[in-house]
Order: structure tokens, then sequence, then C-alpha cells
């Protein structure tokens, strides 16, 4: 009984320290694609005389049309 006792307290402080560094790796990778996802707007308005992929239009959202 006391074994386990000294395990769960032994994991305990590792886990408070870890969930926080695991909880921001897994932020830094959902917001990774962001960034690109934009530059393949820009690169596809740049070759196709600053238009816009077809299907976007003035019912877009603001910050769509401004990527």
């Amino acid at each position: 009984m006391i074994e386990l006792l000294v395990v769960i307290s032994v994991i305990t402080p590792l886990m408070a320290v870890l969930m926080p560094a695991l909880n921001r790796a897994r932020e830094v990778v959902c917001r990774s694609p962001l960034p690109q996802g934009s530059l393949c707007f820009t690169m596809y308005t740049g070759d196709h005389d600053g238009k816009f992929v077809p299907g976007i239009d003035e019912d877009w959202p603001r910050w769509m049309r401004n990527l």
C-alpha cells in the first residue's frame, strides 16, 4: 500500500509539469497550418491577376477578402 502511495506521489508532480508543455505543443501544431493557408491565397492571387479563387465574392467575410 505504501509503495502505491509513493508511486502516486512521484507521478503527480511530473504530470503537473508535463501537462502544460503538452498543451502548448498541441496549440503550436494547431496554429502551424494557418500561415500556409494565407500563403496559398497570396500565391494564387499573384498568379491570377489579383483575383481570388473562383467562388469568392462580396458575400465572403471581410477577413477572407483581406488575406
